[in-house]
Order: C-alpha cells, then structure tokens, then sequence
C-alpha cells in the first residue's frame, strides 16, 4: 500500500489550514482492511468506503487497485467532494 498527497496549503491568523490536495491511495483495498481490522471503521462504513472507492478505483502502473482523491481543506475543515471528513485542529501556533 502506498499513499501520496500533494497540494498546496495556506494558513489563517489562527493556524488552520485551507487549500486543494490530491489525495493519492496505491493498493487501497490493503489500508481498508487494516483500518477494518484495527477496528477504525466498523463492518458496515467499510463496506460502503470499498464500494465508492471500487466505482472510482483505475488500475496503477503496478497492476494494482488505485485510487485518487481531490480533498479540500478550508479553515481547517476537510473534505472530500461534498463529504465533509471533520474538522482538523490548527498547525500553526495562531
């Protein structure tokens, strides 16, 4: 498995982050089961995390299940498309 992110970020006065990743997941289907079995996410999110990322996953180079992600960071909160993953603490002293 293999994970990539590149962007670029701003902060504000208070530290927290704003600006465009690309989110970039090798072999993803090995970091969702460690995450299902590690007990992050539960039985019924993992399915449906397999079954988004399966209806945008291409094939890597390597031959292997990829999937790549536009996340949004504005003021610290993140998110995916219109799915807002949660709000990140700020990174810089403010």
């Amino acid at each position: 498995m293999t994970a990539t992110i590149t962007g670029d970020l701003t902060f504000d006065a208070r530290g927290r982050p704003s600006g465009r990743l690309l989110l970039d997941i090798g072999n993803w289907p090995v970091l969702l089961a460690a995450l299902r079995t590690s007990g992050v996410i539960d039985g019924d999110r993992a399915g449906a995390v397999e079954g988004a990322f399966g209806a945008v996953s291409s094939t890597g180079p390597d031959g292997l299940p990829r999937v790549r992600l536009p996340v949004t960071l504005d003021s610290g909160v993140a998110a995916i498309g219109p799915i807002v993953l949660g709000t990140l603490p700020p990174w810089l002293p403010g």
